[in-house]
């Protein structure tokens, strides 16, 4: 997102928002490990729940104002429902949940062996899908660009 709102180009100087968001990131981290070690010793560790909350509140409230807009002109989006069902059931369903219930199963057994299985064959139909050209790809990802 960084390199979308200010593109590195010569003669300007892209290292201060780099250098700007590295600090932020380390501020924050920090100011983080302190507040929840507070919270968590005066309130409770329940209570660092509660602490993305604002934070995602403001960042949803300020995003539309502090974030250019970054769609490619002339680029038609359309949902692709294959691709998100091949990625989805691939990774996020059967290969977490084969991963998580196999010491139960066991490695060797025929569920974790035919979840894992399954995955895998997901996984190649997503990498089919991709590569067919259904999905957006911006000119600048795409293989023939700059040739």
């Amino acid at each position: 997102m960084l390199g979308t709102t200010v593109p590195p180009r010569a003669g300007t100087a892209f290292g201060a928002p780099l250098g700007l968001w590295g600090g932020i990131g380390a501020a924050g981290a920090t100011v983080g490990l302190i507040a929840g070690g507070l919270l968590t010793r005066y309130a409770g560790w329940e209570y660092i729940f509660f602490l993305n909350v604002p934070i995602g509140v403001a960042a949803l409230l300020l995003a539309p104002r502090l974030v250019p807009e970054s769609r490619l002109a002339g680029v038609r989006r359309r949902f692709d429902p294959l691709g998100a069902v091949t990625m989805t059931g691939a990774l996020l369903l059967l290969l977490v949940y084969a991963i998580s219930k196999a010491p139960q199963a066991g490695w060797g057994s025929a569920r974790t062996v035919t979840l894992l299985a399954v995955s895998a064959a997901l996984l190649v139909a997503f990498l089919a899908v991709d590569a067919s050209g259904r999905g957006i790809r911006p000119a600048a990802v795409r293989p023939s660009a700059g040739r």
